[in-house]
Parts: C-alpha cells; sequence; structure tokens
C-alpha cells in the first residue's frame, strides 16, 4: 500500500520561499549565496521570476575548473543546467519522487500555471515526509542548519 504522505500535493510539501538566482548574475554571486545559505543549488529565473534552469555546486566547481578566469567572467546563465522538467503544484510527492530518481535531480522546480517557481521539493523533503508519514519526529530543515550551524 503506498504512504499516504507522497499522495499529498506539492503545494502541501514543497519549501515556498525559495532563493532563485538571476541568469544575468556572476557565478561566483551565486557562490557565495550557496555558502551563506547553506543549500547545493537554486533555481534561475528570468526577469518576470519564470524558472528557465537550475543551477548547483556541481555546476559551479565544473566552471572553476574549466574555466581560466574562473567564476568571476561567467554568468548563471551560462552554466545552469537548462529546466526541462518542473510540477505544476498540484502534483504529487510520489510524482515528484519518481520524476527525481528517473531523472537523478536532488530537487524539483514547482510552477504556477505561468510558469513562474513558487516553490521547490528536494529529495530530502521526500524523505522527510515519509519518515513522518511513518510516526518517526524529523527535524526542518531550517532546525537541522541552526544544529550544524552551532556545531
Amino acid at each position: 500500500m503506498p504512504c499516504l504522505a507522497l499522495r499529498m500535493s506539492l503545494q502541501e510539501v514543497m519549501t515556498a520561499r525559495v532563493l532563485t538566482v538571476p541568469h544575468d548574475a556572476k557565478a561566483d554571486e551565486a557562490a557565495r549565496l550557496f555558502l551563506e545559505r547553506g543549500i547545493s543549488g537554486a533555481p534561475v529565473v528570468d526577469g518576470e521570476g519564470r524558472g528557465l534552469g537550475v543551477i548547483s555546486k556541481t555546476d559551479l566547481l565544473r566552471c572553476a575548473q574549466a574555466t581560466p578566469d574562473g567564476l568571476k567572467e561567467v554568468t548563471v546563465g551560462a552554466i545552469m543546467t537548462p529546466l526541462n522538467f518542473a510540477l505544476p503544484e498540484s502534483a504529487t510527492l510520489s510524482q515528484a519522487a519518481a520524476l527525481m530518481a528517473y531523472e537523478g535531480f536532488h530537487r524539483i522546480t514547482v510552477v504556477d500555471g505561468d510558469g513562474r517557481i513558487v516553490g521547490l521539493v528536494s529529495a530530502l523533503d521526500v524523505l522527510r515526509w515519509m519518515a513522518r508519514s511513518e510516526g518517526f519526529l524529523v527535524p526542518d530543515v531550517a532546525q537541522t542548519r541552526r544544529v550544524v550551524a552551532a556545531e
């Protein structure tokens, strides 16, 4: 029998306050944001807030190694992974999990009807919801980051 939490809509599960990066931002700015916020990736958006792609630590590392000038001269839009997949808020957690597993993604962007990013669901979000549905106490991401930062 499927886990009930996996039937939940992404709107109920997603992180709604998502840090996005403008496509014309420099890659070194994205790297600084990732370190400051303790994140490993973020959606890349146009001026209207519509998703264009995703920038990850891996993208930044590849760029830093391959580009003589490093991250200072390269825009996020030039090295991002294009946004080939996004799900609507009405999609289920199991649909997000299946897409992440099939495509090898760590996160899926959630969009409204106009293609604007309204949230993000990560593989860790899926695991948290599965654990909670089985009665385990699992801290939120913000709580986990506070503990790690204090150590």
